[in-house]
């Protein structure tokens, strides 16, 4: 298995995610639930620096939460979530997945527009 598809699964099982869909999907996915006027904004170089703090943790507390379980002394989610710590920046700093916000309209029932103000 290639790094890459390694370090998505690991991040992935480490936050107990079953993956992660596209921008494409998800963007098909807010219009099928009736959202219109979709947009992306891409986020990842806002989450970066938070992202490497996260991967810090990963390396020193993870370290010792990976060898406590070896010893038996830590369940398996604590060791997968410690690996996840490394991967998502991995994963985030290669261009692998983007972190990012999806706004969108969604027409109310009445026939107006939830969070517009009236015209």
């Amino acid at each position: 298995m290639p790094a890459e598809d390694r370090a998505y699964r690991e991040w992935c099982l480490g936050w107990a995610l079953p993956g992660l869909d596209s921008v494409d999907a998800f963007a098909a996915a807010m219009a099928e639930a009736g959202f219109a006027e979709v947009a992306f904004a891409d986020r990842t170089d806002a989450v970066l620096p938070s992202a490497r703090r996260i991967r810090r943790l990963g390396m020193t507390i993870g370290a010792l939460i990976r060898g406590l379980h070896r010893l038996g002394l830590a369940r398996t989610s604590q060791a997968r979530h410690a690996v996840a710590c490394l991967r998502q920046h991995d994963v985030l700093a290669t261009g692998l997945a983007r972190y990012g916000v999806f706004t969108g309209v969604r027409p109310d029932l009445s026939g107006g527009n939830v969070g517009r103000s009236p015209a």
